[in-house]
């Protein structure tokens, strides 16, 4: 395995472990704030899944390049805004959207760079 690789991936890894545990942290100091979801959280939540199962199903390779970069960077942009937005309210659900945000992109950093090369 690359040494790269392997940093990233631990990297990844401990952003994840720190978002479930300020998540679970959060959450039980306000249970009250547990339940209300917005609708911009619903969809990006169900935006960055379906992008992301897309991604790896390899159907956004048929695509157009331009149509990829403007879906994807804009799918990581509305997960950052709503899960930044909306972390009072949600932040379990909120961190979650920050994490796979932050998780698009660094697919998506990754794939430039192999497609550059």
């Amino acid at each position: 395995m690359n040494t790269l690789t392997s940093i990233l991936l631990l990297l990844l890894l401990l952003i994840i472990l720190s978002a479930i545990i300020l998540g679970i942290n959060f959450q039980y100091k306000s249970r009250e704030n547990f339940r209300r979801l917005t609708w911009g959280l619903i969809i990006a939540l169900s935006l960055q899944i379906s992008v992301g199962l897309l991604f790896f199903t390899d159907v956004l390779a048929n695509l157009p390049l331009a149509f990829f970069d403007i879906l994807w960077w804009s799918t990581v942009l509305i997960g950052l805004v709503f899960g930044v937005m909306d972390f009072k309210k949600n932040s379990t659900m909120a961190l979650i959207a920050i994490v796979l945000s932050i998780g698009l992109a660094i697919i998506g950093i990754l794939s430039l760079l192999v497609g550059s090369m």
